[in-house]
């Protein structure tokens, strides 16, 4: 059971951090856009900022609990809440606090 636990810890944390480089690097672009191009919309580069944020925050707390108490378990259900909570963010930001949506 041990070596179950520690392979989906690491593959969790894997598209964790995966998703976390995903989230920062489309807010780099949309900033990007915005300054240099003028087009975009800034309210988009902070919610992919703010799920950057609660990724990478959980991806800390898993870590942490993992190297104190070496609770596969536990750490497991910190990554799981996190890329869901990231998703979340992500989802209720672009369809609630972006504005219109233009599908032209």
């Amino acid at each position: 059971m041990g070596f179950f636990s520690k392979t989906v810890f690491f593959a969790l944390f894997g598209v964790g951090g995966l998703l976390s480089i995903f989230y920062f690097f489309n807010a780099v672009n949309l900033i990007h856009s915005i300054i240099f191009i003028g087009s975009g919309k800034k309210s988009e580069a902070i919610i992919f900022l703010c799920a950057t944020l609660v990724e990478v925050v959980g991806l800390y707390f898993a870590y942490t609990n993992m190297t104190n108490s070496g609770e596969y378990a536990t750490a497991i259900g910190i990554l799981i809440a996190s890329i869901v909570l990231s998703i979340v963010v992500v989802f209720i930001g672009l369809f609630f606090f972006n504005g219109p949506l233009h599908w032209q």
